[in-house]
């Protein structure tokens, strides 16, 4: 049986990742308050907290019209994940 992924609307994504902003509800709360799966809830946060817009909560790709517009995105990850390292 072939898995149906479900699309929710922008506005939905939105309205959760904004409550979560919010800093009064985790992401198992609003999974449970808006019946949508938690790792669902944490990609959007984290989609929205790397790009700091919105716009990247649209599940489609878009090509990228300016390379260093690309490279500077990846240059904020590697210093973002660099914080993380393992001793």
């Amino acid at each position: 049986m072939r898995n149906v992924r479900t699309q929710y609307p922008k506005s939905l994504r939105y309205e959760i990742v904004r409550v979560y902003l919010t800093g009064n509800n985790s992401y198992e709360e609003l999974a449970n308050i808006y019946n949508v799966p938690i790792s669902n809830v944490r990609t959007w946060v984290m989609r929205y907290r790397y790009s700091e817009n919105v716009v990247s909560l649209q599940t489609e790709s878009k090509p990228v019209e300016d390379m260093s517009t690309y490279l500077g995105i990846l240059s904020t990850m590697s210093g973002r994940l660099s914080t993380y390292s393992v001793n």
